[in-house]
């Protein structure tokens, strides 16, 4: 009963907003207060709002939203200072009114939530979970489910307690070498590096018997230590189809996105955004263009699932770390080290995401698991850093297959 009145209360806004050009504001917003008076009056909502309208508009108004409201046996109060929380932007009733419609004792529970803020403020303590806890326990009141208010929270770029946000533009060391966060092992694995050659290679650098020898001499030491680890994981047809590829027909270079599969598009240099949302993540990718969902909100993968380039990624938190399942992977390409071969069907992808303390930096395990050509997992390492304030380009891209 009460989503069916929530249902027809949103419906009549909907048909109100429609209306709003033929006929006066005011009219409008009464209708606004009718409908979520009934959402309240039966329980659908603790807490509505009206349109936020100056005080000559609410002078005018007032009378008649009492009205309306009694019909409905709820109470109005008329609030000159909305609570404000990082819910709405800051300025969303600035210098306005607004009415609270409500059942007793709500009214009671907002102004204590509003005197806690002011307390909090004055203390010099209104941050991090504190302010959260505010923002929460006012989306509570307007019957917001918890996924909603985060979502909220995250769009508005607020780092939730207890839970990383990846929300944001990241840059690989490929576009970005003259930063100075980045470490030499990251640059030197910037176009790709299996887990265990990072650390092999971090290892080399920080061991002091290795003080006389150059970085690239290390660097070549750690890839030669990569391609027999590689060979190790692989099996023998596989490495017999590295033996017959033909760099001139790469999928990757008759600009058709079909054959280059998810490794390539996980590890690509060019930039990537995150919008971590309140059920899902979704990844834009600068390569490609490509628009990955990953979906948080612990559904199962579909029975009917149709295999595509990105597969279907179901994701889930272990303490902060991100990690992702990708199934349902159309056999595409993959590259180890500049060796290369196609993923047999059914393959599938691990990923693991963990920000560090700061937020600035992202580092990404990536395992795929291919039974018909790896003899076990084989597990990429690669890092991004935060890049505030940049934006994606769109990807371009001119054949050339056959002319590499």
């Amino acid at each position: 009963m009460a989503s069916r009145v929530l249902a027809t209360a949103l419906l009549v806004l909907v048909a109100a907003t429609t209306l709003a050009q033929d006929t006066d504001l005011r009219s409008y917003r009464l209708g606004s207060i009718a409908s979520w008076s009934e959402a309240v009056s039966v329980g659908v909502k603790e807490l509505a709002l009206s349109s936020p309208a100056t005080p000559d508009e609410m002078d005018a108004l007032i009378e008649d939203a009492e009205k309306i409201a009694a019909r409905f046996g709820i109470s109005v109060y008329r609030e000159t200072d909305l609570l404000v929380t990082d819910l709405f932007p800051d300025d969303v009733a600035k210098d306005k009114h607004v009415l609270l419609l409500y059942r007793q004792p709500t009214l009671n529970k907002y102004l204590a939530l509003k005197q806690k803020k002011a307390e909090l403020i004055e203390a010099g303590d209104y941050k991090g979970k504190a302010r959260e806890d505010i923002a929460r326990g006012f989306g509570r009141l307007l019957s917001y489910p918890d996924s909603v208010i985060d979502e909220k929270l995250v769009s508005r770029g607020v780092k939730l307690s207890g839970r990383p946000t990846f929300t944001g533009v990241w840059k690989s060391p490929t576009i970005s070498l003259d930063d100075e966060r980045w470490h030499i092992q990251d640059v030197a694995c910037r176009n790709g590096c299996s887990e265990v050659s990072y650390e092999y290679f971090r290892d080399l650098l920080a061991d002091p018997a290795n003080d006389h020898i150059s970085v690239f001499d290390l660097y070549n030491d750690m890839q030669e230590f990569n391609r027999n680890y590689v060979s190790s994981l692989t099996r023998p047809t596989t490495l017999q189809s590295w033996a017959n590829y033909d760099a001139a027909n790469d999928a990757a270079l008759d600009c058709t996105p079909q054959g280059d599969g998810l490794q390539h598009q996980i590890a690509a240099p060019p930039a990537i955004k995150f919008e971590h949302l309140a059920d899902r993540i979704l990844i834009t990718y600068e390569y490609w263009n490509a628009v990955r969902t990953i979906y948080l909100d612990g559904r199962s993968v579909p029975a009917d699932l149709e295999a595509s380039r990105l597969g279907y990624s179901l994701g889930r938190f272990d303490g902060d770390t991100l990690v992702v399942i990708t199934v349902g992977l159309t056999p595409s390409q993959i590259s180890l080290m500049g060796n290369k071969f196609y993923l047999s069907e059914g393959a599938q992808f691990s990923e693991r995401y963990e920000l560090s303390e700061n937020g600035e930096r992202m580092d990404i395990l990536w395992s795929v698991i291919d039974p018909v050509n790896l003899r076990g997992p084989y597990t990429g390492q690669m890092s991004w850093l935060a890049a505030p304030g940049w934006e994606l380009d769109m990807w371009s891209c001119d054949a050339i297959t056959g002319e590499y």
